[in-house]
């Protein structure tokens, strides 16, 4: 086993030269008008946040079999990390202020507009996850009220 040549992330036989998510990518670029760059999820929370959006009914892969909406949510999270200069411990502690930074009317709304609102989406959804996460490592159970 080597790594791929071309994203340096992802594990390949020896008898291959790239991966197959930068082979699609590669052949994939010649029908598209614009750069593709796919995404790695390299972190554990980036794992687990991606297998919950998943598991919740996002979209892995699109129908010309390309990365979608989970990875999209994944990858804007780390978009938000890099503009912030923050890591997750920083991220999940004050998921709200950034939320509210990114949002309408926020210091970087324009950049939470970005792509169909993808950023401020996967903002609000990773507070879910971040929610979701902790309900389950606490083994707390969500209780319904019922309105009469």
């Amino acid at each position: 086993m080597k790594l791929c040549e071309k994203c340096g992330l992802n594990y390949i036989p020896d008898d291959e030269q790239y991966c197959p998510l930068c082979q699609e990518t590669q052949q994939k670029k010649k029908k598209r008008v614009g750069v593709y760059k796919p995404f790695h999820i390299t972190d554990q929370i980036e794992r687990e946040y991606f297998n919950l959006l998943v598991d919740w009914g996002y979209k892995e892969k699109t129908d010309s079999d390309l990365q979608s909406t989970a990875y999209r949510y994944v990858w804007a999270i780390n978009l938000v990390k890099n503009e912030e200069g923050i890591n997750y411990e920083t991220l999940i502690k004050d998921i709200d202020k950034y939320i509210k930074k990114y949002d309408k009317f926020g210091k970087k709304s324009k950049l939470g507009a970005l792509s169909h609102n993808t950023i401020i989406c996967s903002l609000k959804k990773f507070k879910e996850f971040i929610i979701y996460r902790d309900l389950i490592k606490s083994n707390k159970e969500i209780k319904t009220i019922k309105l009469d």
